[in-house]
């Protein structure tokens, strides 16, 4: 990616504070509030310093988030509950999000992470869990 080093930096302390705060929230939709200020960072930094890459990064991580967020809002309307964001989503996302501010930092090929992350919010939406349900891939 051909931004600032210090940008790069940035983006990947930011993304270290925002596993801490998902880390010490019990709540999903807290979590998924923390989570959104991931896709935020990188499309601040965006407006400074533009690259392509970092507006895939972008659109990954706000698309991961508005499946999140979709879910959870269904999921406070529904009297019965298809979908549940599984005990171990959030764990697997900061794991990734870790790996991907690492990757910034060091200026490594970020694709497969970010696939990561969006087959992650696929296996939380309809057809993503039926899929995910049958066996089609794994998470």
């Amino acid at each position: 990616m051909d931004i600032d080093k210090n940008y790069k930096k940035l983006i990947a302390e930011e993304f270290r504070q925002i596993v801490k705060l998902i880390d010490n929230e019990s709540e999903n939709e807290r979590k998924a509030f923390f989570f959104s200020g991931t896709g935020a960072v990188t499309q601040r930094i965006s407006y400074i310093d533009f690259d392509p890459e970092l507006i895939c990064i972008t659109v990954a991580l706000n698309s991961t988030y508005n499946i999140i967020s979709d879910l959870i809002e269904a999921n406070r309307t529904l009297e019965e509950r298809i979908i549940e964001i599984p005990d171990d989503f959030f764990g697997k996302l900061t794991d990734l999000i870790k790996d991907l501010a690492k990757a910034i930092e060091e200026d490594k090929n970020v694709y497969e992470l970010l696939q990561k992350i969006i087959v992650l919010g696929y296996s939380i939406t309809p057809d993503g869990y039926y899929r995910y349900k049958l066996g089609a891939f794994k998470i």
